[in-house]
């Protein structure tokens, strides 16, 4: 008997099943427990929208950096002033800790993620962080269970044993304690799949147009419906892209939203930018950060052609593998992606697992090892982070990067070793 087949035989007995996944439920919830411990002990520190920054002094957390792009766009005296460094600076101390001198501030919102955020803004901060937090962490759940429970089959065991492990991860920890975007994304990555996957063009294109609000993360998808002539969802996408800017304009005025890239480069050249998981990375830490920005740039026509080369010869066929490798090419050529963004990387994860269950990885451990290596690196993901997060920022993004290295190194070689059937 062959060893993988022994392995299968092993994994399949109702005994070590139960066990194993008992096992998985303890230390899942314990480490949740932990690692959510020390984000609200992190949270009564100081105050609640500040943290420890890179520089060593306190910091600013995101998600006042969006809302106060909202709150200044609500107020026809300030609106022309969003991106106004001593504005924002005022407005922001006042806002969350009046007797603090805080550490570098940059507003990092998008002219066309601000009309969300002036929804927010209608509320006091605490209340409005509160929302948000529950908004895009519901939108990320819901998003999930269509795939997996709708789509998949997942009985809802296995999905809440999932979420619960995607929840240990660094990527949410963090993104849920500074207030960053990560769970919106992932809500809107699943639900454009699943859109996709049960051929809705016009919510697929929905779901990718608000993926948009982070454009450099949706360009290659955008470009990959271009790939297969699915115009209904390409173009619903860029429609709804276009319309969202046309909004900042009428409501922020061109002279504000123009002013956005060069608010963007300024920002780029910050300290905290340095620490990426994407290429660019490697040239962050060999080179000085405006010729880095340029390179990095100069990475995505590599990263796009690699999309279309892809879809053209995969896309008909193996939709899921052409998707995955979609996301990690959007992933390191980008000319930006931050750690808390790998939260996205579920939604391979989903599309690989099949239910919990190890007896489908060792089955393709002898006959697909390419795929079967892809799937475990992909679950053990969230326990890297922690793995590569316990050093400095700079060596984290270095780690990260080579991980998604391997990721994409798996998936080109799994798309070689021929198709399997889809789930």
């Amino acid at each position: 008997m062959k060893v993988s087949e022994s392995l299968i035989n092993w994994a399949e007995t109702e005994k070590v099943k139960r066990l194993a996944v008992f096992g998985a439920w303890c230390l899942i919830i314990m480490w949740d427990i932990c690692v959510y411990g020390l984000v609200v002990l992190s949270a009564l520190g100081d105050n609640l929208f500040t943290y420890a920054g890179f520089t060593g002094k306190s910091q600013i957390t995101d998600f006042p950096r969006f809302y106060i792009c909202g709150f200044m766009a609500n107020h026809a005296d300030l609106k022309h002033l969003v991106y106004d460094l001593p504005t924002q600076m005022r407005v922001i101390t006042d806002l969350v800790h009046p007797k603090m001198e805080v550490g570098n501030f940059n507003v990092i919102s998008t002219p066309y993620i601000i009309p969300l955020f002036q929804l927010f803004a209608l509320l006091p901060l605490g209340p409005a962080f509160a929302v948000f937090t529950l908004t895009g962490v519901s939108l990320a759940f819901a998003g999930m269970y269509f795939v997996l429970c709708k789509l998949k089959n997942w009985k809802v065991s296995s999905f809440i044993l999932f979420v619960l492990y995607l929840l240990g991860s660094v990527p949410a920890a963090h993104g849920l304690r500074i207030g960053q975007f990560s769970f919106f994304l992932l809500g809107f990555f699943f639900l454009y799949y699943f859109a996709r996957k049960t051929n809705r063009p016009i919510w697929a294109g929905l779901a990718l147009g608000l993926i948009g609000l982070k454009p450099h993360i949706a360009a290659l998808f955008i470009i990959a419906e271009l790939v297969q002539r699915r115009w209904r969802t390409a173009f619903t996408a860029i429609f709804l892209i276009l319309g969202l800017f046309a909004i900042s304009i009428a409501n922020l005025g061109w002279e504000t939203v123009s002013s956005y890239p060069k608010v963007a480069y300024a920002i780029s050249s910050t300290p905290e930018m340095r620490s990426i998981v994407c290429l660019k990375m490697i040239f962050n830490v060999t080179m000085p950060i405006d010729l880095a920005l340029k390179v990095g740039a100069a990475l995505f026509p590599i990263g796009a052609l690699a999309t279309i080369l892809i879809w053209r010869k995969y896309g008909p066929t193996r939709f899921d593998d052409a998707f995955t490798a979609t996301m990690l090419l959007m992933i390191l050529f980008t000319p930006y992606m931050p750690s808390y963004d790998m939260l996205i990387l579920a939604l391979p994860a989903a599309i690989y697992l099949q239910q919990i269950s190890l007896s489908p990885i060792l089955s393709d451990l002898e006959q697909r090892p390419a795929r079967a290596f892809l799937t475990l690196t992909l679950i053990a993901y969230p326990a890297l982070t922690w793995f590569c997060g316990i050093t400095t920022p700079e060596t984290t993004g270095l780690l990260l990067m080579a991980v998604n290295v391997v990721l994409l190194v798996l998936c080109v070689l799994n798309l070689k070793s021929g198709p399997v059937a889809e789930t």
